[in-house]
């Protein structure tokens, strides 16, 4: 795929014109300048061209250590991308906009000069006064209403075309090796399988087809080390860390590669309780958040060790819960931790007792400052997203579902015991069994539970969300 970015100062509508071209609400938009700060990156298909489109952070002139780091970031983007569509705005030239076009003469070939807000006929005859800037063509559009992107298209289609081959066509591009570094895993290093070995995963089950990532989803509340889990997992500085809550705003997405498997990772915005979430900037943040499970196979839930299981740990594992997502409880910064004897037993204990709806969530101890324990997670949603697959057969669930009835029936309702007729499992991702009963109010929910509990035990959805629906007989 050709990598093409989008560049320009905060508030000229870089966001918009991300979202028109990738067809749908990726990045967020406001009024407010300086709402994208992390890279914000989508596949689309201009003119039946694959790209990597990336919405960059705003070049600002600011004094801030963030408004610095924006700019470097984006900066660094621009120099990766094989094309960038440089956008000013009509009417608007800032000092900030000549500072930018004088950097971006160094990169003149790959640059496209695109103006935004060209909303009628009389702004298009006045793109000419661009064209002093030395870049050609200037191409005019309104990224709010759509018009001129057929041409923006066109004109991309001609710069890709010598930079694309046929796998740009219908390929992926290549993903970013992982770069681990674990105290107890040996030193910093690309995790690469021994040369030769079987097709299998660590846990000797065969791995699924590598050319489908698995997508994992980083949630938690602000500051829990979200961000830095990302960076480390993507072995560079993608997502902007600071001490100031809020730091992530859109929803960060990159790829990367751990043995055999490929990993699409979307790093989200904090998630606060509603009732401190009073800007309108930060409830499309966690909108966009929880957005995440319905593209997400796995979550890893990001709790700070040091804090400890929280209200509102527990109302995102319900939202995990509820969707469905295969779920692994990340404990963070556990490099702080005190390490006395049965330290994380005793967290494991207390978490269990808490989260009563994540009683099968696998908890893995981290540091994404040194490393520790990031091979241990990565192999454990692995495992999880496996599960995720799973059937049961529909003869062998209703001989085991016979079984369990007669080893524990259900209790007595009105001088009569109520009979459980037929099992099958109606779903993958998330996993269904619906179980049809004579009266589906005289089955009580301890039974229900105690039947998905045999269902855990006996086919090996240890690690998974198990739903299971009573249906009455028709």
């Amino acid at each position: 795929m050709v990598r093409v970015a989008i560049a320009g100062r905060p508030n000229v509508g870089k966001s918009t014109l991300f979202n028109r071209l990738v067809g749908r609400r990726r990045a967020i938009t406001e009024r407010t300048p300086g709402v994208t700060r992390d890279p914000v990156t989508g596949r689309t298909e201009i003119e039946g061209f694959r790209v990597i489109l990336t919405d960059t952070g705003g070049y600002n002139a600011g004094d801030s250590t963030i408004d610095r780091r924006v700019t470097e970031r984006a900066l660094q983007v621009i120099e990766e991308a094989e094309v960038v569509l440089l956008m000013l705005e009509y009417q608007q030239v800032t000092p900030e906009d000549e500072l930018l076009l004088e950097h971006m003469h160094r990169f003149r070939d790959k640059v496209l000069l695109v103006v935004n807000k060209i909303d009628n006929r009389e702004r298009e005859l006045g793109l000419y006064e661009f064209y002093r800037y030395g870049f050609d063509p200037v191409i005019g559009v309104s990224a709010e209403h759509g018009r001129g992107l057929d041409e923006l298209r066109e004109e991309l289609a001609r710069r890709l075309e010598p930079l694309s081959g046929p796998e740009d066509r219908s390929g992926d591009a290549d993903a970013q090796m992982v770069s681990v570094s674990s105290e107890d895993e040996g030193e910093c290093v690309a995790y690469q399988p021994p040369e030769g070995a079987a097709s299998e995963d660590s846990d000797g089950v065969p791995a699924g087809d590598p050319d489908e990532p698995i997508t994992l989803s980083i949630l938690g509340q602000p500051n829990t080390g979200k961000s830095t889990l990302a960076n480390r997992l993507l072995g560079r500085e993608h997502s902007l860390v600071d001490a100031v809550p809020g730091t992530t705003r859109d929803v960060v997405e990159s790829e990367f590669q751990f043995g055999r498997r490929r990993f699409r990772l979307l790093d989200t915005a904090g998630m606060r309780r509603r009732s401190r979430v009073d800007e309108p900037l930060e409830y499309y943040s966690v909108n966009r958040a929880v957005a995440t499970l319905n593209e997400a196979d796995v979550v890893l839930l990001v709790i700070d060790a040091q804090k400890g299981v929280t209200e509102q740990d527990k109302k995102i594992a319900g939202l995990v819960v509820k969707r469905g997502c295969g779920v692994v409880l990340v404990l963070s910064k556990w490099d702080l931790m005190s390490g006395a004897p049965n330290e994380f037993e005793a967290f494991r204990d207390r978490a269990r007792f808490v989260f009563p709806v994540l009683q099968f969530a696998p908890i893995v101890p981290v540091s994404a400052r040194t490393g520790y324990g990031i091979k241990r997670m990565l192999r454990t949603a692995e495992q999880v997203n496996r599960e995720l697959d799973r059937r049961v057969d529909t003869g062998q669930l209703n001989r085991a579902l016979q079984a369990w009835v007669e080893d524990n029936p259900p209790p007595m309702v009105r001088g009569r015991r109520p009979k459980l007729l037929y099992a099958t499992q109606t779903g993958t991702r998330p996993l269904v069994f619906v179980i049809f009963a004579g009266r589906k109010k005289d089955l009580p929910e301890s039974y229900v539970t105690y039947i998905k509990n045999r269902i855990r035990d006996e086919y090996g959805f240890q690690r998974t969300p198990v739903r299971v629906e009573i249906r009455e007989r028709s």
